[in-house]
């Protein structure tokens, strides 16, 4: 199950966030976490995300491009770390994303994945 779910995060089939508008210029950079289903961190500035899975010991890089207030686009530009040979599934396809129901504190992140017709809210906080 576990993953199956850090398919369903790093995949970039064709993953599309939807939901509704909400002000997102405090979160275009800084550290956020989630606890849903296990520990993340994402690390987010200057075009980068580098997220960290803590129960994998696991540790990613993506390009990120901001296409509106609310919405950007990543891509898995390398793994920085995995010392368990964690499978990692991507491919050179972007992912949209939309930050949802947010403000300055944290925001609600909506993923469905059409291969697998998953949906998936995650909450992340931000933590500086």
């Amino acid at each position: 199950m576990k993953k199956a779910i850090l398919f369903i995060l790093i995949s970039s089939i064709s993953i599309l966030a939807q939901g509704q508008s909400t002000n997102c210029s405090g979160l275009k950079s800084g550290v956020f976490r989630s606890d849903t289903n296990g520990q993340r961190i994402i690390e987010r500035k200057a075009g980068k995300e580098i997220f960290t899975f803590s129960d994998y010991d696991l540790k990613l890089e993506f390009d990120i491009e901001w296409l509106n207030n609310c919405s950007y686009k990543r891509k898995l530009s390398r793994i920085l770390k995995n010392p368990n040979n964690e499978e990692v599934h991507y491919s050179h396809k972007w992912t949209i994303v939309k930050l949802i129901d947010g403000d300055d504190s944290g925001y609600i992140e909506r993923l469905h994945n059409e291969a697998f017709n998953i949906t998936v809210d995650l909450k992340w906080t931000k933590e500086n």
